[in-house]
């Protein structure tokens, strides 16, 4: 009896334990004859023996997990057994879901930040539960740090996940003691504002301190994703002092008209204080103006909930006055109503300078209300704005400060010749501002004048014009004097990248042409080329390779780094694959055999994409872009890290490739990074189902927001 009981006893303990491998191995541990069938049936007592001994793994490392995953079981195998726990620990490691493996693809995958490994297991569409406290009662490296893996569970609304890493140790400082580093809850509790899933703020909300979870910026996401019942949760059972403000100012900047109802409604002590309620209606007032919310403003404005504009709510820091605010980002309708509302008086505060950027608009309808009606003066800053508008080539502007000023045009501007006007003063207080105002007004005479007199703004200028493709403006200027040492610096790479990304080819050749150190600056080769991958435009990408094939003497000698490597060409076509576009792939493939013919990994992937050394070769019809993109992130020399992966992202969220999203998401990118660039690019360029995946993953609905108010 003894002996059956111990028996039975054991069958018991199998099957709790394989049962939470769920899938085949489950289903056969649970049958009567298991034990027998164990013995009898090779295949299943291998496979049980082989999870045996990955159970028996300890760690310390995801590393040694990761290899005791390799040395059981094959990519295939994990696959057919349809393991949760199995295809989660895959996951984790890989960074590809099992059923997605191609063969020869390499079971690890580890990137060089470790927290990444728990985030692949998180998405909204699934959470990886069982994989997740597996490895975290295994590996310490992961228990390091879990606090990226908990802003994404939060995000996504994974609350069962957020409890169970809200256990877990992250770095402290030595003098606290706290179970999860509070700055990763604080960006947790944000995150799952920012989408709305209030119970993963209430359960962040009782693991901490309020004022640790910063309750302010916890608001404003909710405020600015459109959230009610989180506001309305946060302002009536947490510290409503700590988000009131917050809350009415994040409303303003995002306009929305019903979110300001239930502030109101929810909260009335905000009107039981007129002080109080000053300072926090002058911070709304001033994010509806700065956010261009025009509806908001006039709704501010009207008589229930209008206050009195106040300085104490913002002098603290460097702020720029009302006029400012108006003269920056309003017009003339803006500035009646403020005047008509009673705010004449903080209009009339540092108003010299609102004159000065109306100048440089050309709004010479906000000019004449600011000299006429708020006594700003003509002749302010050494005579800034007579020098802004003769940059400006306006002269009714100049007549309209003469006629302010009692001056005569003509003696002051004889023959009308605001050219010789600029040349006569030779300098000004803001010689940058008087070069923009030059190129904001197409003047090309004043620029000309301004860049012989050696002018701060030069560049800056020229900037501007590589950028909005002023080509024809852009050769006058450099035919007057060439920047010979133009693209050696981040923002004039930047503004290339922002060139080649818009396919303007006639900007580029010229750049190309006149800038012998256009290829100089630190990795500028490899990010201009990705930018033309991003265009889609194969002749922009013709030119450019065109171009350091005949500086082939100088690629590899520029501060003892390669101009242009290996490795930046396979970046370039991992990029390439993200944008969906078989011709471009093709295009980069070929720039590889170019580059390197006799490497093996080259020539490997040049078969696989379907191109052959022969240029004129023709290429097969279509490409798995994802298998592209999994095969060169397994190249043996090649790190496709975290930080190029997020790059990506929105390249592949612009041209809708909805299964490269999906690819990337599951390596762990962020779906937030770079200010949620993937989900603005996806909807402006009309792909809903991947706005529909980049939500579903944590987006904020809030960048949506944004591109609506700016379309």
């Amino acid at each position: 009896m003894a002996a059956s009981t111990s028996s039975f006893a054991k069958e018991v303990d199998c099957l709790h334990d394989y049962s939470r491998w769920g899938g085949l191995p489950a289903i056969i541990a649970s049958a009567d004859d298991f034990q027998a069938a164990r013995q009898n049936d090779a295949a299943i007592g291998a496979m049980f023996s082989k999870l045996d001994s990955l159970d028996r793994c300890q760690g310390p490392n995801v590393i040694d997990v990761a290899r005791a995953l390799k040395d059981c079981f094959t990519a295939e195998e994990v696959d057919r057994m349809n393991s949760p726990l199995l295809d989660g620990l895959l996951l984790a490691v890989s960074g590809v879901p099992a059923n997605k493996h191609t063969n020869g693809a390499s079971i690890i995958n580890l990137p060089g930040d470790i927290s990444v490994v728990l985030r692949r297991l998180i998405s909204r569409r699934r959470c990886f539960i069982d994989a997740m406290e597996w490895l975290l009662t295994r590996c310490a490296d992961l228990r390091d740090d879990v606090g990226p893996a908990l802003v994404r569970a939060a995000a996504t609304g994974q609350t069962a996940a957020v409890s169970l890493l809200m256990k877990h140790r992250c770095p402290v400082h030595p003098y606290r003691n706290c179970a999860i580093d509070l700055a990763a809850a604080a960006a947790a509790a944000a995150a799952a504002a920012a989408n709305g899933h209030l119970d993963a703020v209430r359960l962040l909300v009782t693991k901490a301190d309020n004022r640790s979870l910063r309750l302010a910026k916890v608001t404003s996401d909710a405020a600015a994703n459109g959230h009610q019942a989180v506001i309305e949760y946060i302002l009536t059972e947490c510290d409503p002092l700590l988000a009131k403000t917050t809350a009415l100012t994040f409303i303003a900047k995002r306009g929305q008209l019903l979110m300001l109802e239930l502030v109101k409604r929810v909260h009335t002590s905000l009107f039981e204080s007129a002080a109080e309620w000053d300072e926090f209606w002058t911070l709304a007032i001033r994010a509806a103006l700065t956010h261009t919310r025009f509806r908001m403003l006039r709704e501010l404005l009207q008589p229930g909930l209008r206050g009195n504009y106040t300085a104490a709510a913002y002098e603290d820091g460097y702020e720029p006055e009302l006029p400012t605010l108006v003269a920056r980002h309003g017009s003339i309708a803006e500035l009646r109503l403020l005047n008509d509302s009673g705010l004449w008086a903080a209009l009339s505060e540092g108003v010299n300078e609102a004159l000065a950027i109306s100048i440089e608009r050309g709004d010479i309808e906000m000019v004449t209300s600011w000299l006429r009606d708020h006594g700003a003066n003509p002749r302010s800053d050494d005579d800034l704005p007579f020098y802004l508008a003769a940059a400006a080539g306006s002269a009714p502007m100049m007549q309209l400060l003469c006629d302010a000023a009692n001056v005569s045009f003509d003696a002051l501007v004889p023959n009308g010749d605001l050219v010789s006007y600029l040349k006569s003063r030779r300098c000004c207080r803001c010689p940058a501002v008087a070069v923009k105002t030059a190129f904001r007004h197409r003047h090309m005479a004043a620029l000309r004048s301004l860049f012989d007199l050696g002018f701060p703004g030069r560049d800056e200028a020229i900037e501007l014009m590589v950028e909005l493709g002023c080509t024809d403006l852009l050769r006058d200027v450099f035919d007057a004097r060439p920047p010979v040492q133009f693209g050696r610096y981040g923002k004039e790479v930047d503004a290339v990248c922002n060139t080649a990304r818009r396919g303007d080819l006639d900007t580029l050749a010229l750049v190309l042409a006149r800038c012998p150190c256009f290829f100089d600056g630190y990795r500028s080769a490899r990010r201009i080329l990705c930018a033309a991958v991003d265009s889609d435009c194969l002749p922009l990408l013709d030119l450019l390779w065109a171009r350091l094939k005949t500086e082939a003497h100088r690629l590899r000698i520029v501060d003892d780094e390669p101009v242009l490597s290996l490795r930046d060409l396979w970046i370039t076509l991992y990029r390439a694959a993200a944008t969906g576009s078989l011709p471009v792939c093709h295009t980069v493939l070929q720039m590889l055999v170019e580059h390197s013919p006799d490497d093996a990994s080259v020539q490997r992937c040049n078969q696989l994409g379907g191109k052959s050394s022969s240029v004129t070769a023709s290429p097969v019809p279509e490409l798995d872009f994802v298998a592209l993109m999994r095969w060169v992130a397994d190249v043996d020399h090649l790190a496709i890290d975290v930080e190029i992966e997020a790059s990506v992202l929105p390249v592949a969220a612009r041209h809708g490739q909805l299964e490269v999203c999906e690819y990337l998401l599951d390596r762990g990118v962020d779906v937030q990074t770079q200010d949620n660039e993937a989900l603005k690019l996806a909807h402006r360029n009309g792909h809903p189902a991947v706005v529909q995946l980049l939500l579903a993953n944590g987006a904020h609905r809030a960048a949506i927001f944004e591109e609506e108010s700016l379309s």
